[in-house]
């Protein structure tokens, strides 16, 4: 997952923050040190372990997917690393460009009922109508979100 605050699924720091302060109910200053860690955590270990899981799925003809791509630069370098798929874009930027490469792009049905990421990011129905999804992840859906489709649609 992509999560590291500044970075792909949350590049909006303060999101990022009030989303995991409401969450679990830590202070700012807690958060700040969170952050501070999962940050160098990334800077240091993301891109060694990016290449060594690469490495085995093309050794193992395994597919790769990447995730939560913001960037022209993140589908780049997916594509790079030989990813045939781009799950949970977050820009709609990041899913042209994931298209124009020829990568599935696949969206979670929790986003298409929900309307949208929690964190501001484009919305699964703005990139279905944009016509960039391939693939959508209903299995992700919870019985409640069932009962509200069936009740409020």
């Amino acid at each position: 997952m992509a999560h590291t605050p500044g970075k792909r699924q949350f590049v909006n720091r303060e999101k990022y923050k009030e989303y995991y302060i409401g969450k679990y109910g830590i202070s700012e200053v807690e958060m700040n040190k969170f952050i501070g860690a999962r940050q160098e955590n990334q800077k240091q270990y993301a891109l060694p372990n990016r290449q060594v899981l690469a490495e085995l799925a093309k050794q193992h003809k395994i597919s790769l997917a990447s995730h939560d791509d913001a960037t022209i630069n993140n589908v780049e370098e997916a594509v790079e690393y030989g990813a045939v798929l781009v799950e949970f874009p977050t820009t709609l930027e990041a899913a042209k460009n994931a298209n124009n490469y020829g990568l599935q792009v696949l969206m979670g049905a929790p986003n298409l009922v929900l309307g949208g990421y929690r964190s501001g990011n484009v919305s699964a129905m703005k990139l279905v109508e944009s016509d960039l999804v391939n693939v959508i992840d209903f299995f992700r859906l919870y019985t409640s979100q069932f009962i509200t489709i069936y009740f409020f649609n």
